[in-house]
């Protein structure tokens, strides 16, 4: 089964010293599937990429997109309209990680990697499935 991924979790993977590296590792050595990603949170992780880790990795990023490594999905107006209830439930959701929660549940995903503590709320919150499992998340 795929599993979708937010900005942070993406990071996370990319950065060895990030305090969630080896949750986020963990976890996707676990899932069977393909990492399944928004537009937002291709560009969110690619910023924090270039900015903190250098263009090089930024880059790869893309890359892996292109080569399908990272499967990226197209939002639908219904996303949008989700996205934006989630917000509106407060808890501190960021508009990538709403409209990746959105999209989990239009497409019938129910494993999301995801490290934000705001976003793993709002996982358990729809009853979907948290990777990594544990709460260690910072």
């Amino acid at each position: 089964m795929p599993a979708m991924v937010s900005g942070g979790a993406v990071y996370a993977l990319l950065d060895a010293s990030d305090g969630n590296h080896a949750g986020a590792a963990a976890a996707v050595r676990e899932l069977e599937g393909p990492l399944v990603l928004v537009a937002p949170v291709l560009t969110d992780a690619m910023r924090l990429a270039a900015r903190y880790l250098g263009q090089a990795l930024a880059l790869r990023l893309l890359e892996a997109t292109l080569e399908g490594e990272l499967l990226l999905q197209p939002l639908e107006r219904r996303d949008l309209q989700e996205a934006r209830r989630l917000m509106s439930l407060g808890g501190a959701l960021s508009a990538s990680a709403a409209l990746t929660l959105a999209a989990a549940e239009r497409l019938g995903v129910r494993d999301v990697l995801v490290v934000e503590p705001a976003t793993r709320r709002a996982v358990e919150r729809l009853g979907l499935r948290l990777w990594p499992a544990e709460d260690g998340c910072t």
